[in-house]
Formats: structure tokens, C-alpha cells, sequence
């Protein structure tokens, strides 16, 4: 199933020929954090029907990117391209968190579940499970709004999962919740886009009342899934509300955590650190642990705010960039209001590991400003992988994961994939999925370095890939009214 994975070539290299690693801009040192925030084990039923992980081995399965082996195999990766926290969100329970292996010695660890049925969210540092079916003659639509009320009584952080997902659409009308995934998976590959006949559909099958920000989201057509995710939450933020953009891997077997990964900006490395860090809003998302990073900051009247910020008011701003990690690639930045189409509104070309700019902005009273990052799909592709490269650079229209399945299968061994006793690093190479060692139950999880990542990743326009693969989100800025 999961056959992409760019692994590493193995033999003993020269010294002086081994790639430099990159800068790395958002590290602990510098008070970021970064993890996945949808996670599930075996706690959930699907992942133990489809061979997953029970607590302790899943946990260890997210730290595996900390591997000396995997380190010595693709040196140009940072020595901290691994996650620092992961977020266990089985679905409709609280089960695992009980189990005597939560917890972890390296990783930050935050109780959470899958909260839902029609419509998925997750929600971390609740204390017990939240009831997804209607209580007391509640509807459905007020049960989601309730349970939003009652994850932050409990002292937790609600975020609507993956809301363009076909028949687990975040239709409903809801408000109040900390954060958006934008990202769910692959960019391009776990899932079609929704389109405006399967929303009606739904409103007529659920009988719940539309949010207003939805359809805007259906209408962006000839773009994957994901992107009709992240003009949901622009839609949401051109409406006054200013929740985190989050991403979340949706492990249950075979793909590893941190695909995409989360960075959070906290001064605490523990669960209540990373949640406080949430609900700053100072976040944004990568491809991966080795990805593209982004870092913005805005300069309104003589004061310094932090990506994220709440910006007290109309005016003249000052916003200062930071690339790392997409040298030839782009900083885009978006930008909305009420009433105002989002659109690009700057693009600059990133040069460099380490790239800097600024650019002026009229911010009006209700606007927004986020970044996108992309950089180029890779070109060196062996010509006996170039069939698979292909198949990820067709459309995801026929439900994602069908095509995904076809496109992996010729870059993974099937027989560690059903044996993971097999697994062999020395046979790991730059264009086949690098089983990890720390998984020893079938079916078996595999790296996926960043080149296959990129690929897995691809921008679609217009349904056609245009040569870039998305790198990076930022959280918005957003103008008080």
C-alpha cells in the first residue's frame, strides 16, 4: 500500500562528499516544537482491523525519524528533523489513554481522541471522552456545538479534522473551535476534491444548517482536497474568526506520523505547552519533519507581532519573512477580508537555504495575510521509477486512495511489508519505501523521505500539476475591525 518511500542509499560514503545539513530555523532552542496532532493506534477499530500499532510500539513508530540509522542514511537532513510531540486521537474514545505505555521518554504526548461520525475533529487535553451521538433530544448540529463548549470546559482544544472529506464534510454550522486542519496527509494524494452536488447532498441527507464558509470551499475546483481545506479556514478567517491552522498525518498503519508536520511556537515542551501554543495561534505546517519552514513576523506602528498575531487595527504593516528548506521555490502570500475574494496578493522567489524578505501591506480593518511556501517537484527521477512519479502526478479524482495504492506499490517489498522481520537497512534505497526497524508487527511503516514527499505533495491548478509541491503553511495575521 504505502510503496513510496524515498529511502537512502547505504554504503559507507566519503566524508567529503556527504551533503551539508540545512538550517534549521524552528527548533526547540528557538521555541518551537514540532509534532503531529492525528494520530490513532489500535485503539481505534480501523486501525486494528488494517494492521496497525498498539500504544507503545505506535509511539515508538513517531520517534523512529530520531533513528542513528535513518540519520546516518540521509545526512542532509538536520540533526532535529524529528518530532517532538504527537497527539494520540483515537476515534470516538479515551481507551488509550489508560494504557500503562502512554506516555513516552522522548516525546511530548498529548491525550486526545477522534471526536464525530458525520464530520471528524479532533480534540487534546479534554479529560474524558466527549459524546459524539445527540444527548437529550439535542440535533446533531448542536451536539458538534456542544461538544465544542464542553472539550474547553474541560480544560481542552477542539480543531474540525480534514472538513472537505467526502462524507465527513464539516458542513455544519459551528462555532468556536480553536483550530482547522488544513492539512491531512499527502497534499495531493489522500483524498478528491468535494464538489458542490456532493454538499447538497449532504445538507439533504443530514438535515443540519450550512455553515457559511463551505461552499466557497466546493467551489474551488481543479485543486485537491487539501486545498479546498485551507480556503475553508480562509473563509473562516475573512469572517472574524481566527483559528490555527493544524495538520495532522491521520496514521493508522504503514505511512509514519509527521506527514504533515505541526510546529508550534511554546516556551514548554509538555502537553500543556503545546496546547497553549495552539491556542496562540503561532503555528504552521511542513510536508514533513525535514520540510519547508516559514516564519513571519509583522511590524504595525513600531511594534513587533508574532505570526499569528491579532493585530490591533487597519494600517500600514511591515510583513518580514523567513524561508528555509525550499531553495528555487516560492513565498506566496494570501490575503483576505470580508467581502474580498482571498487571493495571492505577493509572490517572491526563494534563493537559498536561508531566504529573507519583506513586503508592505495596506492592511485593511477585518484583513488577513498568510504564506504559502512551495518548491519544484524533484526532476531526478531514476528512469525505473518514473512510472510511479507519474501516477502521483495525475488528479485524485477518483476518491485518492485508490490511485495512491497503484502509484506506492511499485516502490515497496511487499514481503517486509507483511514480514517486517525482513527489514534490511542496507537495502534501503533513494527511490523505494525505507521500512523502520522499530516496527516489527505487520503490516510494516516506512519512511518517506522528502523527494517522494514532494511528490506525494504536488500543486494541482486547473487539475494539472504545476511543477511545484506545496511546502509550507502559515498561520494568518489577523486586523482587528
Amino acid at each position: 500500500m504505502i510503496a513510496w518511500l524515498l529511502a537512502c542509499a547505504v554504503s559507507d560514503p566519503d566524508p567529503s562528499d556527504a551533503p551539508t545539513a540545512p538550517v534549521d530555523l524552528a527548533t526547540p532552542a528557538a521555541g518551537w516544537l514540532r509534532g503531529d496532532l492525528h494520530f490513532h493506534t489500535n485503539y481505534s477499530d480501523d486501525a486494528l482491523e488494517q494492521g496497525g500499532d498498539w500504544m507503545g510500539p505506535a509511539l515508538d513508530i513517531a520517534h523512529a525519524w530520531s533513528d542513528p540509522a535513518w540519520k546516518a542514511a540521509f545526512p542532509e537532513y538536520a540533526p532535529g528533523d524529528q518530532l517532538d510531540f504527537v497527539a494520540v486521537t483515537d476515534h470516538r474514545t479515551d481507551a488509550g489513554w489508560a494504557d500503562p505505555d502512554f506516555g513516552h521518554d522522548h516525546l511530548v504526548v498529548l491525550a486526545g481522541e477522534e471526536f464525530g461520525s458525520d464530520g471528524h475533529a479532533g480534540v487534546w487535553g479534554a479529560d474524558a471522552h466527549i459524546p459524539h451521538e445527540p444527548q437529550g433530544g439535542e440535533s446533531a448540529n448542536q451536539r458538534l456545538q456542544d461538544a465544542i463548549g464542553e472539550a474547553h470546559a474541560q480544560g481542552g482544544l477542539f480543531s474540525v479534522n480534514h472538513p472537505l472529506y467526502s462524507g465527513d464534510l464539516w458542513a455544519w454550522d459551528t462555532t468556536g473551535f480553536d483550530a482547522v486542519e488544513v492539512w491531512n496527509g499527502a497534499w495531493s494524494t489522500m483524498g478528491s476534491p468535494t464538489d458542490e452536488a456532493a454538499l447538497d447532498q449532504w445538507i439533504a441527507e443530514k438535515g443540519g444548517d450550512e455553515n457559511p464558509w463551505i461552499r466557497a470551499a466546493v467551489r474551488a475546483t481543479g485543486v485537491p482536497q487539501n486545498a479546498q481545506a485551507m480556503r475553508f479556514w480562509q473563509e473562516i478567517l475573512s469572517s472574524g474568526a481566527h483559528p490555527a491552522p493544524v495538520g495532522g498525518g491521520d496514521r493508522h498503519m504503514i505511512f509514519p506520523a509527521g506527514l504533515p508536520t505541526t510546529y508550534i511556537a511554546t516556551d514548554s515542551a509538555t502537553p500543556e505547552g503545546v496546547l497553549a501554543g495552539i491556542a496562540g495561534g503561532s503555528t504552521f505546517v511542513s510536508r514533513g519533519p525535514q520540510g519547508p519552514q516559514v516564519l513571519l513576523e509583522a511590524v504595525l506602528d513600531g511594534t513587533r507581532h508574532p505570526m499569528g498575531a491579532d493585530l490591533p487595527g487597519p494600517g500600514v504593516v511591515t510583513v518580514e519573512w523567513r524561508v528555509g528548506r525550499a531553495d528555487g521555490g516560492e513565498l506566496r502570500l494570501w490575503a483576505g477580508a470580508t467581502g474580498v475574494e482571498p487571493g495571492e496578493v505577493a509572490t517572491f522567489p526563494i534563493a537559498g537555504d536561508d531566504a529573507r524578505g519583506s513586503w508592505t501591506w495596506d492592511a485593511p480593518a477585518g484583513g488577513w495575510l498568510h504564506a504559502v511556501v512551495v518548491d519544484p517537484l524533484p526532476v531526478d527521477v531514476p528512469e525505473d521509477r518514473q512510472a510511479a512519479a507519474d501516477a502521483f502526478l495525475q488528479f485524485p479524482d477518483d476518491g485518492g486512495l485508490g490511485a495512491l495504492i497503484g502509484a506506492l506499490a511499485p516502490l515497496i517489498d511487499l514481503t517486509v511489508l507483511t514480514d517486517p522481520s525482513r527489514c534490511d537497512p542496507s537495502e534501503w534505497d533513494a527511490w523505494s519505501a525505507c521500512c523502520m526497524t522499530v516496527d516489527t508487527v505487520p503490516y510494516a511503516t516506512f519512511y518517506l523521505p522528502d523527494p517522494i514527499q514532494r511528490l506525494m505533495s504536488a500543486e494541482f491548478r486547473d487539475g494539472e500539476p504545476t511543477g511545484w509541491s506545496m511546502g509550507a503553511i502559515s498561520a494568518a495575521f489577523l486586523v482587528g475591525r
